[in-house]
């Protein structure tokens, strides 16, 4: 039986622990952060360092705390993927810890589940697209056609200030230290999406330094990802939305990480080069040193390739469709004009042969 209380250098090393982790990402160190939480509570004990000591002294073997910690999750409907990331959160804590593990013990003594694909998703279409903006209200309509049009991560949607937009070249910036990769980026909105953020910010659209997201009662700090995922929720339940593909499914059909996988999409189906795709969105892709040094010029004429179905309530798509259609009907009706030209044409100088004919009877028979 474990001990509730853990020596006071311990609690201190955890704290540090997730602090460092903080300092390359945030997301990591809630990640992390829950991982510990979930191991003391399924050893009963108040906080994580309560196990390590346990583990330190020798009270507790490593592998079989693990191995019960997999047991546990799984048995509390945890999925394969967050098992693994948990497990992996706990070995780079135990590390820290200056606690060893043998990757050969650690094979044979925890039995991990098999990472399989448990959700099931889908993009919206686009007629759901054009429902979710009409049914929104401006912040959330704003941040829907953000999302779906840029590619951002929605934590990284939140991170943004006003002053990252630039809304007439339609040009976003995002700072290396609000991006996942760490890195400095930049990504495209359309002219509509850019309309929603005007509409939305309002008096608000010259103050820089403010966040483009504030929080609903401190607007010094920015919304959470949380609260913005919320939003996004609420609108899809309206609708009736949330449905699952397969009752087995953890996600719903619909859910706000699906509008940055429309965007990549969109941007594939269109033909925009892969990399080019993938630096938009922020991921790494193969020797990616190449689309780093792209200028933005011809990253911004990659991205327009996608323009139309970046537009959801004015319908670029059918306009040009329409447009192309009327011009072939017009050439059609030209190339008719041009055989009925030919046609009569044809006719005059058949009139012409006849009328020579006739006169020449005419004349012969004179003659005769």
């Amino acid at each position: 039986m474990l001990g509730s209380e853990g020596s006071p250098g311990s609690v201190l090393t955890v704290v540090e622990f997730l602090d460092r982790k903080s300092r390359r990402s945030e997301a990591t160190s809630r990640t992390y952060g829950a991982a510990q939480r979930a191991l003391a509570r399924c050893f009963g004990v108040r906080s994580v360092d309560v196990v390590v000591s346990q583990i330190r002294s020798g009270e507790l073997d490593v592998y079989k705390a693990l191995d019960k910690f997999v047991s546990w999750l799984l048995g509390n409907g945890a999925a394969p993927r967050t098992v693994l990331t948990y497990v992996t959160a706990l070995k780079g804590l135990l590390r820290y810890e200056g606690i060893s593990l043998d990757s050969y013990q650690l094979r044979a003594k925890v039995e991990l589940p098999p990472q399989v694909d448990v959700s099931l998703d889908r993009i919206p279409t686009r007629e759901e697209m054009r429902s979710l903006l009409l049914n929104s209200t401006k912040g959330t309509r704003a941040l829907i056609a953000l999302l779906a049009t840029s590619g951002l991560r929605i934590g990284e949607a939140a991170g943004l200030r006003v002053g990252s937009l630039e809304l007439l070249s339609n040009k976003i910036t995002l700072m290396s230290t609000r991006t996942k990769s760490r890195r400095t980026r930049v990504t495209f909105i359309t002219d509509e999406t850019a309309g929603f953020l005007r509409e939305y910010l309002r008096e608000r659209i010259d103050r820089k330094d403010e966040w483009l997201f504030p929080d609903d009662v401190d607007h010094q700090k920015p919304s959470s990802t949380f609260a913005l995922y919320m939003r996004i929720h609420y609108v899809l339940k309206k609708l009736g939305l949330l449905g699952k593909l397969d009752p087995d499914s953890r996600r719903n059909q619909l859910h706000p990480h699906c509008f940055r996988k429309y965007f990549f999409s969109k941007l594939i189906g269109v033909g925009v080069d892969r990399g080019v795709a993938e630096y938009l969105m922020g991921h790494r892709f193969g020797l990616d040193n190449s689309y780093l040094r792209m200028d933005e010029d011809r990253l911004k004429r990659e991205y327009m390739k996608a323009q139309d179905d970046f537009t959801f309530l004015a319908d670029g798509k059918l306009e040009k469709e329409s447009r192309k259609r009327v011009e072939e009907l017009q050439g059609q009706l030209q190339e008719r004009n041009r055989e009925l030209a030919e046609v009569h044409d044809r006719l005059g100088r058949l009139e012409g042969l006849w009328e020579k004919a006739f006169e020449k009877k005419i004349t012969d028979t004179a003659s005769d």
